[in-house]
């Protein structure tokens, strides 16, 4: 996402939009960017515990960090077609997003994968 004339502030990106505060979260060193609003008012996890702590720059697959974020904007978790399952879960382990948290179809394609 491209932001007009950001201000980097404890991690939060002011994007002068009518003042909507936007936290700025790298990972695997690709920038996301997600609303506070819609962080806060999420599942707790260990990303808005990062947040909160500051700046968040960690060392994961960024691109299944992204199914993650989404998780936060839809209220839905679904598992990337590209991502080997077992490290998906691997990932949810890590931001302390349980398995419960899957959508219905994602769950459906672990329990066939892992009855094989």
């Amino acid at each position: 996402m491209k932001f007009d004339t950001p201000q980097h502030q404890s991690g939060l990106i002011f994007s002068g939009t009518m003042g909507t505060k936007k936290v700025r979260i790298l990972v695997g060193g690709q920038a996301f960017y997600i609303s506070q609003e819609k962080l806060f008012h999420g599942p707790p996890s260990k990303l808005k515990q990062l947040v909160k702590s500051g700046d968040v720059d960690v060392e994961r697959p960024a691109d299944m960090f992204a199914a993650i974020l989404a998780y936060y904007q839809t209220g839905e978790l679904h598992m990337p077609m590209t991502s080997c399952p077992a490290a998906f879960i691997q990932e949810m382990e890590f931001w302390d997003i349980g398995q419960d948290r899957m959508t219905q179809c994602c769950a459906n394609r672990l329990i066939k994968l892992f009855s094989i």
